[in-house]
């Protein structure tokens, strides 16, 4: 089992890759394909609603107004 998970095995938070350099992001937004199987709130906790597969959006805003979008697919079971 995925230790990373919370205790009720539901949830999941969602990390960013340590090279990204946290001081120069003005902000990060986070959605979900399918919120029928699960959702993400804005600090990137995703809880689990249903068996399925959903994409998880990361939306990475940089202080110089550049954007990057990472894309993270979960399987619940």
């Amino acid at each position: 089992r995925d230790r990373r998970r919370g205790e009720d095995r539901k949830t999941t938070k969602v990390t960013m890759s340590s090279k990204l350099n946290m001081n120069n992001v003005s902000k990060i937004t986070y959605k979900t394909s399918k919120k029928s199987v699960a959702t993400v709130d804005r600090n990137g906790k995703v809880k689990a609603k249903t068996k399925g597969t959903v994409t998880v959006t990361a939306k990475v805003t940089l202080k110089n107004g550049k954007t990057r979008t990472v894309k993270m697919t979960i399987t619940v079971k």
